[in-house]
């Protein structure tokens, strides 16, 4: 078939993805299958034989057993994919005496048997897909100490999972391979970086990248704020002075600006204002609270509200002595105020 071809770098003898794939191929699937489809591993298309009886369902090349195939080149090369089955392939090839001689390889042969016209041998294909280099040069010259001139016939038998099948002159790298001839793995999904807020602790044992790389955007919940309670002081300046005229403490909680008393004068924001007398024994005042009325208007406006005195002047007297709790609510309250 081949032996008036011109042969050197690459002769595909099969290929799952071509248009024909058994196109000078023989096929026998006695009690087995053989199926083409889109393999999930490597994500191309894959041809498959198999069979209870590896020596029923096979594929032999070429057809016609008066033809031969004729390629001089000394490496086969196969990408198969390992079944975790009974599996075996042999080649026929022709040495420098015009005798035909036969290598039988499988993965359930425990040891290599050499006779006059053939050689058994074992072979250990690893989980998934393989690539099986057979340097036939080499085992002729080692088994029958002749030289390899050409290969005959080739027979692949159930049960394997084949991508491509070629001859080559020499083994070449994965970078001196033609695209279509190797082997691509889908990359497996990044895994994301794990995301460490202000409130989480790193986890010491964690390997974190480079510090070039560049991090990936991490977004961390924040918890949404609590809404206001109900029982919340109001601020504002008319809760301090309904507060103060209702009796109790709750104007200086209530967040209106307070500053220690001296001699009855109050000052609020640096501005002096009217004088504030708190009960006849001064020393007895401890703070003076102003209350500042708004200033509606513009600016120049504003600046000339800041002389305006205090409408208000709520001071706070030193708190009596300790005694016992009276009998009636609004005597106790009007004690606070004294």
């Amino acid at each position: 078939m081949y032996r008036e071809r011109f042969q050197g770098g690459l002769l595909t003898l099969l290929s799952a993805g071509g248009h024909d794939p058994l196109k000078d191929w023989e096929v026998k699937k006695r009690d087995g299958y053989l199926q083409i489809f889109l393999d999930q591993d490597i994500k191309a298309m894959v041809l498959e034989i198999g069979g209870t009886n590896v020596s029923t369902a096979y594929l032999n090349c070429p057809k016609s057993n008066k033809e031969i195939l004729g390629i001089a080149m000394p490496f086969l090369i196969m990408v198969i994919k390992n079944l975790n089955k009974y599996f075996t392939f042999e080649v026929t090839i022709m040495d420098d005496t015009n005798v035909r001689r036969r290598f039988r390889v499988a993965n359930f042969q425990s040891c290599t048997k050499i006779l006059q016209f053939s050689t058994a041998m074992p072979i250990c294909l690893s989980e998934g897909w393989n690539q099986v280099q057979f340097n036939l040069a080499d085992f002729t010259r080692r088994a029958y100490q002749r030289q390899y001139v050409e290969t005959l016939r080739l027979k692949i038998n159930a049960n394997v999972r084949i991508r491509r099948i070629y001859f080559a002159e020499r083994l070449m790298t994965e970078e001196e391979l033609p695209p279509e001839y190797r082997l691509y793995f889908p990359l497996p999904p990044a895994k994301k970086k794990p995301c460490v807020c202000k409130e989480e602790k790193p986890d010491p044992d964690q390997v974190f990248a480079e510090e070039t790389e560049k991090a990936e955007e991490c977004l961390c919940e924040e918890e949404p704020l609590a809404p206001p309670s109900a029982s919340a002081p109001d601020t504002s300046i008319k809760a301090a002075i309904e507060a103060t005229e209702g009796g109790g403490d709750t104007a200086l909680e209530s967040g209106a600006e307070t500053k220690p008393a001296a001699g009855g004068e109050c000052e609020c924001n640096d501005v002096p204002q009217a004088k504030c007398t708190c009960g006849a024994e001064e020393s007895k005042v401890l703070t003076c609270t102003c209350n500042l009325p708004q200033v509606e208007g513009t600016a120049e406006q504003g600046d000339a509200g800041d002389a305006a005195k205090a409408t208000d002047c709520v001071c706070d007297v030193e708190a009596p002595p300790a005694r016992e709790p009276s009998r009636n609510p609004s005597t106790a309250a009007r004690a606070s105020f004294k």
